[in-house]
């Protein structure tokens, strides 16, 4: 029973009950940890699209494709030569970054306040996507991973440098807006990006979770999608 605690406490009910056999519960929870099976989650994106981990941390990202597969949203922006306040059409992407303490189990992984980017770089140039900072309606945020608002977490006189704290097993959805410059719709996105990052500090040492994006699985979807048309 030790065991199977441990796996739904990692895991999440649902994983479980999808697991479950007639072997040992440590191993079943090695397998899982072996796959990095990632907890259960409700609102992850529609479409995932890469993984990392490191010292302990995970994190699965994933994006929202709407139906009609489109990028332009009416976004704020501030007027480059008056600095007014006015609306034009950009393209966005809705990006969704579930992260957990999957075996930090001496310390509390901390995810300090950042701006996400996606490096969208080439061969002959380096060059990212930064989430939207202009308009408060495509506001970077957290959630538990069925959809509940998550509560701050972070101590007393830390507010202001970090997001959010992540106890052993504890799990986030970081959901943020990204200014997909050139992409009208999200396939050109996938094919332009090639990883995000998610800066951590874990026992006082600071350090990158890069999310490399799984360009061989849009490629292929791809390809799949203009057979089947």
């Amino acid at each position: 029973e030790t065991w199977r605690f441990i796996c739904t406490r990692r895991f999440g009910v649902e994983n479980v009950k999808a697991w479950e056999s007639s072997r040992r519960w440590i191993e079943i929870y090695r397998e899982m940890a072996t796959l990095n099976i990632p907890p259960f989650c409700t609102i992850q994106g529609s479409e995932a699209i890469g993984k990392g981990k490191v010292k302990g941390v995970s994190a699965w990202a994933s994006v929202e494709r709407r139906s009609n597969g489109e990028t332009a949203r009416s976004v704020k922006v501030k007027g480059k030569e008056d600095g007014f306040d006015r609306y034009t059409s950009l393209p966005i992407v809705e990006v969704r970054i579930l992260i957990q303490n999957t075996a930090t189990a001496d310390g509390v992984a901390v995810v300090p306040e950042q701006t996400l980017s996606i490096d969208t770089s080439t061969r002959r140039r380096g060059d990212e996507m930064i989430e939207v900072l202009s308009d408060d309606r495509f506001r970077k945020s957290i959630a538990n991973l069925d959809g509940s608002p998550f509560v701050n977490n972070c101590t007393s006189d830390s507010i202001g440098g970090e997001m959010f704290r992540l106890p052993l097993f504890d799990s986030v959805v970081l959901i943020a807006y990204v200014h997909a410059k050139g992409c009208s719709n999200i396939d050109k996105f996938l094919s332009k990006a090639n990883f995000t990052k998610v800066l951590l500090n874990i026992n006082g040492k600071t350090m990158p979770l890069v999310i490399p994006f799984d360009k061989v699985q849009t490629e292929s979807k791809k390809a799949t999608e203009s057979i089947s048309t």
